[in-house]
C-alpha cells in the first residue's frame, strides 16, 4: 500500500514570523542592557576623573604650604569646610587658600576643602590633613546642600 504524505508547509503558516519577533525582542533587551552598561561605565569614568582632580588639588595646596613653611607652621593655612574663603589676600597663605578654594569650586562640582594641621613641634614631622568634598555625578542629591550626598578624599602630608 501506498501512503500519501501531506505537505506540512500549509499547517506551519506564521510560525517563522513568531520566532523572528521573539528573537528581535531578545536582541532589544540585550541592547538595552549594553546601553545601561555603557552609561554606568561613563559615570564611573567621570567619578575617577573627579577623584584624580581632587587628589591633584590636595597635592597643590600641600606644595604651596611646603613653599611657605613659616605660615604653615604658624597655622595660617587652617580652614574648615564651613569657613568662607579669604576675600582679601593679606598674606601669602590667604592668597594660596583663596586660589585653592577657587580651583576646587571650578574643577569639582560643589567642590570645597579644609586644612587641619598639627601644632608645630620642631622635634617631630609637621603634618597637615587635607579633606576635599564634592558632589559626585553618580549621586542625584546635590541641590540640597544640607542633605547632599558628597564624595570626599582625605590626604595627610608632611610639610
Amino acid at each position: 500500500m501506498r501512503s500519501i504524505i501531506k505537505p506540512t508547509l500549509n499547517r506551519q503558516h506564521g510560525f517563522t514570523l513568531l520566532e523572528v519577533m521573539i528573537a528581535v525582542f531578545i536582541l532589544a533587551v540585550g541592547l538595552l542592557g549594553l546601553a545601561q552598561l555603557q552609561i554606568t561605565a561613563m559615570k564611573f569614568a567621570q567619578t575617577a576623573e573627579l577623584r584624580s582632580q581632587a587628589t591633584l588639588l590636595a597635592g597643590d595646596i600641600l606644595d604651596s604650604m611646603r613653599a611657605n613653611q613659616a605660615d604653615a607652621h604658624a597655622g595660617h593655612y587652617a580652614i574648615s569646610l564651613n569657613d568662607a574663603s579669604p576675600s582679601t589676600a593679606s598674606s601669602v597663605a590667604q592668597a594660596d587658600i583663596a586660589a585653592w578654594r577657587t580651583n576646587l569650586a571650578n574643577v569639582l562640582p560643589a567642590g570645597n576643602g579644609q586644612i587641619n594641621c598639627d601644632t608645630f613641634d620642631p622635634l617631630i614631622e609637621f603634618r597637615c590633613d587635607i579633606t576635599i568634598v564634592w558632589c559626585d555625578i553618580t549621586t542625584d542629591n546635590c541641590s540640597d546642600a544640607d542633605n547632599a550626598d558628597l564624595s570626599s578624599i582625605f590626604i595627610s602630608g608632611g610639610i
